[in-house]
């Protein structure tokens, strides 16, 4: 019995143990299912990762036969292309060609490099250029290869296009005609030069490889050439377009403008690129300009006259010292002065009025008139010629002025005045006296030479004309029978109507009167206008019979204020005629016997302005 209860004990520890493996063989297949999980997501990953590469990848045989091709190649070509589309249709010929070398390398065992790059033709027809890489792995345990792919189409077309770019730029160097050169500050000489820039210099390229920009300025240019350098390695801010003189290989000097682009690496300041400017005939004309000026500054500082120049504010920016002589005041005290701080408010508005329309007009004002006021406060009397001045493009800048100080020169004329009036004086004087000779001989024509000089002015007046041709006109109408002096009194003074010859007697008073004066020197022609002031217009007239182109304007106003004042005054043989009937008179003869613009004037006065002739 006891042998039987051991085996049932032994049974039960056997079937423990039994159901201990079939745990631990459960709990193995579910860690080998695990596992297996983890593979195949693994597996599913990395085929994702491929699949979702930019990169080209695929598997192929040592056959070359695909076994396996990602996204981007698939889109490139299908699996059904890549196993029935040969490499010679897919490739450009320069690339299958370069195939066939390296397929030929492989048989023979030579070193084929595992990167290189492709040409291939897409399905659409358009080349894309391709970087290869490959390599020998084992898939599904066996030796196969795996081509990666990337697409550098872009960058061997950026390539291209800087190459082309680059050799444009070089052609552009060499056949500048503008000087390009290169500096090495870390050599101190040329690095490159094209050829206008050897040419100009008259060095080859080998030569001036060799020298440095200090072997062919002029010791002036080195000095600022250096300056330059210095300040630049400091860091200053460095004025552009810097200019040299320089000393080409036959000794010629030359300018040249520089425009230039600093080059810098890692260790600071390396060279520069610079572009050279011929700038010979410019500075030779800036010479002669400057010793032109120089002759015209001094032709301006010699001058008697002031000169001077101003902003567009009126600020004084130049003057000559005949200016501060005028005005009293030293250079240093009047640059920078307004020109209407040196005299009083009322001189100072027609200042400004006079600048303001030569800046409006851009004409000038010549002889304008103007005082100052000298430092020491004594007042000047000065004449100035005003101008615009313009910029390059035209644009107003400032103005110049050429000033005279007429001081003196006004009471010299002030002076001639008050002689002038003192002899108009004694000549009115004088012809007053020879008027009442006249009206002794006379009596019956009393007061007809002050009353046809009175209207004679009034008609001149209302003509517009000149005061100092008014007043000749008063004095030589004044006098006009003058030459009745040499007629004898009976016939003056007959009651009775003169027979031919006495009228012809009568008629010669125009000549005598011209033959008494014609030797006295009025400032009037007061003679001829005595002599002609009984002409008329259709040559009728006399003592001459001249027509109006022949007489003076003169002679014809006086001729018809003679008319007008005779037929409306008393006379021995006749009575006065009413003063309508002796202005229908000269209306209706106007432009035959009398002067249109005279008789016009004429009518005017009496009928539109009321003038009355004055009885004495």
């Amino acid at each position: 019995m006891q042998d039987q209860s051991k085996t049932k004990q032994e049974l039960i520890q056997d079937l423990a143990s039994l159901k201990q493996k079939i745990k631990e063989l459960e709990q193995s297949e579910s860690e080998r299912k695990r596992n297996e999980e983890a593979l195949r997501r693994t597996e599913e990953n990395f085929r994702r990762s491929l699949d979702d590469s930019p990169l080209g990848i695929r598997i192929v045989t040592i056959e070359g036969e695909t076994i396996y091709a990602n996204r981007a190649i698939l889109d490139i070509y299908s699996y059904e292309d890549l196993k029935t589309t040969p490499l010679k249709k897919r490739y450009t010929p320069e690339s299958y060609a370069e195939h066939k070398i390296r397929r030929r390398k492989r048989k023979r065992g030579d070193y084929v490099p595992s990167e290189y790059e492709i040409s291939i033709i897409r399905k659409d027809g358009e080349v894309r250029n391709l970087q290869v890489y490959r390599k020998e792995i084992l898939w599904d345990g066996e030796r196969q290869f795996q081509v990666t792919y990337q697409d550098i189409t872009d960058r061997k077309r950026a390539e291209e296009a800087l190459r082309k770019s680059e050799a444009n730029y070089r052609q552009l160097f060499d056949n500048s005609p503008t000087g390009i050169y290169q500096v090495d500050f870390r050599t101190g000489k040329f690095s490159k030069a094209n050829d206008a820039f050897c040419e100009y210099f008259g060095y080859s390229q080998e030569e001036i490889t060799s020298l440095s920009p200090y072997d062919i300025l002029t010791n002036e240019s080195k000095r600022l050439f250096s300056e330059r350098l210095n300040k630049l390695l400091l860091g200053d801010k460095l004025p552009e377009n810097p200019e040299f003189e320089i000393i080409s290989k036959n000794g010629k000097r030359k300018w040249v403008q520089l425009n230039t682009k600093y080059i810098y690496d890692s260790e600071g300041l390396a060279g520069a690129d610079v572009v050279g400017h011929d700038i010979t005939e410019r500075k030779r004309v800036e010479e002669a300009l400057r010793k032109s000026e120089e002759k015209y500054r001094a032709i301006i500082e010699n001058m008697q006259e002031g000169y001077h120049e101003v902003d567009i504010k009126g600020n004084f920016t130049f003057l000559n010292e005949s200016m501060c002589k005028i005005s009293g005041y030293e250079r240093e005290e009047l640059l920078g002065m307004n020109n209407r701080q040196y005299t009083d408010e009322e001189n100072a508005r027609k200042v400004y009025q006079v600048y303001n329309r030569v800046y409006r007009t851009g004409e000038p004002v010549k002889n304008f008139e103007w005082q100052i006021i000298r430092k020491g406060g004594d007042r000047r009397d000065i004449e100035v010629s005003i101008s615009l001045i313009k910029d390059a493009e035209g644009h107003p800048t400032g103005f110049r002025g050429l000033v005279r100080d007429t001081t003196d020169r006004k009471l010299a004329e002030e002076k001639l005045q008050q002689t002038l009036e003192s002899l108009r004086k004694a000549v009115g004087a004088t012809v007053h006296a020879i008027a009442v000779t006249v009206e002794t001989r006379d009596p019956y024509t009393a007061g007809h030479q002050r009353r046809v000089a009175d209207l004679a002015r009034a008609i001149a007046t209302e003509m517009n004309l000149p005061t100092d041709q008014i007043d000749g006109i008063y004095m030589a109408a004044f006098i006009h029978d003058l030459g009745k002096i040499s007629i004898p009194a009976e016939i003056l003074s007959k009651t009775s109507k003169l027979i031919d010859l006495e009228f012809g007697i009568i008629k010669t008073h125009a000549q005598s009167g011209f033959d008494i004066l014609k030797d006295v020197e009025f400032p009037w022609p007061i003679a001829r206008m005595i002599l002609e002031h009984h002409e008329r217009m259709d040559g009728s007239g006399y003592p001459n019979g001249l027509d109006a182109g022949e007489t003076l304007l003169e002679s014809r106003i006086l001729s018809v204020a003679d008319v007008v004042e005779s037929m409306a005054s008393h006379r021995p043989y006749r009575p006065a005629f009413d003063i309508d009937v002796v202005l229908k008179e000269i209306e209706n003869n106007r432009r035959t016997r009398y002067d249109t613009s005279a008789v016009d004037a004429c009518l005017k006065i009496f009928r539109a302005n009321g003038y009355q002739l004055k009885q004495t």
